[in-house]
């Protein structure tokens, strides 16, 4: 699916005495229909991860910080059976 980065959001710190560290990347994709047009917002759950996690998930970002001027770049996105980002490409346009 063709997505495009809206923001971007780096949140660390301590809930319930376990430390976490993730990144958040807000995705909006295209929609088309009779009743509908623009964009619609990927759900928020299924892009929130773990910063260590996005190597894995991709060739083209190490780090979250690489992300911050990436914000208005088109990706194409999957997700696991579960909704979870799988995996997360950079379309050079």
């Amino acid at each position: 699916m063709i997505c495009t980065l809206m923001g971007v959001a780096h949140k660390h710190g301590e809930y319930n005495g376990r430390q976490y560290d993730k990144v958040q990347m807000y995705l909006s994709k295209p929609i088309s229909g009779d009743e509908v047009a623009g964009d619609e917002v990927v759900t928020p759950r299924s892009t929130y991860i773990p910063t260590n996690k996005l190597p894995s998930i991709t060739a083209d970002i190490q780090t979250y910080h690489e992300l911050f001027p990436l914000v208005g770049a088109k990706f194409d996105v999957s997700f696991d059976q579960y909704g979870n980002l799988d995996t997360l490409r950079l379309i050079n346009e």
